[in-house]
């Protein structure tokens, strides 16, 4: 957000990352609204951007919207097929006649709903989705049971994250992710304003990769300083992270998954943690970080070395740096391969993970 116009270029850039990289998905939403072009960010949301990330809604000429009706409450079955959907369909619900006019940004295959009082709802423009829901795919089979055990390391290590965890519906399960842009007040549920760092620095979701011409974790450095309502809590949050990224493997810890809450009375702050995920039990994906560290993208190989280019690089004092990335490389192990196996992932996910922890040692 800024008070001056933006230009075309960046609403552009802003609008389309509030839509899925799903292509499947976007034709199915054009053929079931008669979508002209399912390319088109601002059609598709004209559409479908009734509950978006963040505060914003693109309401229908004559929708007026309010806090939550409820109209739409689902039952445990219908929960389970739509994770079925949602699984076997690439996010789309062609089998489903009522669909959330809702839009998630991202790759992978998930849906949003809203919790109230024990019951599961399709939210819509007065209907604010409280949950993210997110099944493994057949690509990346029990990634829900290794994403859940990794946040709730992290959570236990200090790490500030997103509230999530595994949810069983019926003979269907899903990783669920509690919302942060969301907040519950006595007159219902208030949207919080949300941007990924690519979309506040008016980039195209392309450049959600450094190597695709995006901005680098010191760029990102800079940007806190700059932005945060809080430069020193937020810079250290980001460098703790980017710790334990590099310590799991995280390939995916791109531009998109590092977010600013922009809350009311205008302060602004780091989001939460959220979608981290080891890419080392999954050798499709690519086996690259998102981010270098100095000049490193290859998480197995990065030392203290390259952390102490990154201080330097980003204007913060080495010490202080290897020693948060020590605190996280010497405490993160042991918490998360406990948690993949209480979280009952096989051993396909648990090895690899295990494997890369035992070359950390040496790197510090």
């Amino acid at each position: 957000m800024q008070a001056d116009p933006h230009t075309t270029n960046n609403i552009e850039y802003i609008l389309q990352g509030l839509l899925p990289e799903n292509k499947k998905l976007l034709s199915d939403w054009g053929r079931r609204y008669n979508i002209f072009n399912a390319n088109d960010a601002f059609e598709v949301l004209g559409h479908m951007g009734e509950d978006i990330a963040g505060a914003a809604q693109f309401v229908r000429t004559g929708n007026i919207p309010g806090f939550d009706d409820f109209s739409h409450p689902l039952s445990d079955r219908d929960v389970e097929t739509l994770i079925a959907s949602v699984r076997e369909f690439g996010g789309a619900l062609p089998s489903h006649r009522v669909i959330p006019r809702a839009t998630l940004s991202g790759a992978h295959e998930k849906i949003a709903l809203a919790y109230h009082d024990k019951q599961w709802f399709l939210p819509d423009g007065t209907t604010p989705s409280t949950h993210i829901f997110k099944p493994a795919s057949m690509q990346f089979r029990d990634i829900d049971r290794l994403e859940a055990a990794i946040m709730t390391a992290a959570r236990t290590i200090g790490i500030n994250t997103a509230t999530a965890g595994l949810v069983g519906v019926g003979s269907e399960r899903a990783y669920v992710t509690a919302r942060f842009d969301r907040t519950m007040l006595p007159e219902g549920t208030l949207r919080i304003h949300q941007e990924d760092i690519i979309q506040a620095w008016g980039l195209s979701p392309e450049k959600k990769y450094q190597k695709a011409g995006g901005p680098s974790l010191s760029d990102y450095v800079r940007f806190l300083r700059e932005h945060s309502s809080n430069a020193e809590e937020d810079v250290q949050a980001l460098v703790r992270q980017a710790a334990f990224n590099v310590a799991i493997g995280n390939g995916d810890a791109h531009g998109k998954n590092h977010s600013l809450l922009i809350k009311p009375g205008g302060e602004v702050r780091l989001a939460p943690a959220y979608d981290l995920i080891s890419v080392a039990p999954y050798p499709s994906y690519s086996q690259e970080l998102a981010l270098s560290i100095g000049t490193n993208f290859n998480f197995r190989t990065v030392t203290m070395s390259d952390w102490k280019q990154f201080a330097t690089d980003a204007g913060l004092e080495a010490d202080w740096v290897l020693e948060e990335v020590t605190t996280i490389w010497k405490g993160a192990p042991e918490l998360i391969l406990q948690e993949i196996q209480d979280h009952k992932a096989p051993a396909r996910i648990f090895n690899p993970v295990a494997q890369l922890f035992d070359t950390l040692p040496g790197r510090l």
